[in-house]
């Protein structure tokens, strides 16, 4: 999910799903919004990022107590998961969310190295961003480039039309 900071919600961003999902189940996972609001206690992906480390969950239906989060591992068959903050300049720009259908334990040196995953990660939205920025800039100096020689151009007929007239 990635952090839409106008309205601080985390929105889908991409997933793998089953290809057994009616279209309904399919919109309706991918439309799943989750609040940010420091209020929001019961969000396992706001706890991981106030964190800033992952949240594992060996038994997803142990800890999964909302109507959401129970259609969303019925639906899925999710057994274990693990949500990585992808924090960026110290702010927080999104979550990764790793799920099993089985049963997954992971230690200590796992959740590391998943880390790590989830910082490159978050290098290459940065990236991704800057050269968003470039490509932004570049055509805004374009757009610069042909209004000057229009004008240039409109300067310059002005002026041979006062040197014709005057002659």
């Amino acid at each position: 999910t990635l952090l839409d900071p106008q309205h601080n919600l985390l929105k889908h961003a991409h997933s793998y799903l089953p290809e057994n999902l009616s279209e309904k189940d399919v919109n309706l996972l991918k439309s799943i919004t989750l609040s940010l609001d420091s209020s929001n206690t019961k969000s396992l992906h706001m706890k991981a990022i106030m964190d800033r480390k992952p949240f594992y969950v060996l038994d997803a239906e142990s800890v999964i107590k909302t109507e959401r989060g129970k259609y969303i591992l019925s639906v899925l068959n999710h057994k274990s998961f693990v949500i990585l903050p992808i924090i960026l300049q110290n702010q927080p720009i999104g979550t990764l969310e790793l799920f099993s259908q089985d049963f997954v334990s992971l230690y200590e040196d796992d959740l590391i190295e998943l880390s790590f995953l989830s910082e490159q990660l978050a290098g290459i939205i940065k990236r991704s961003l800057l050269m968003s920025q470039i490509q932004e800039e570049k055509e805004k100096a374009i757009v610069a480039q042909i209004e000057i020689e229009m004008q240039k151009k409109e300067t310059e007929e002005s002026l041979s039309e006062t040197q014709f007239q005057s002659i």
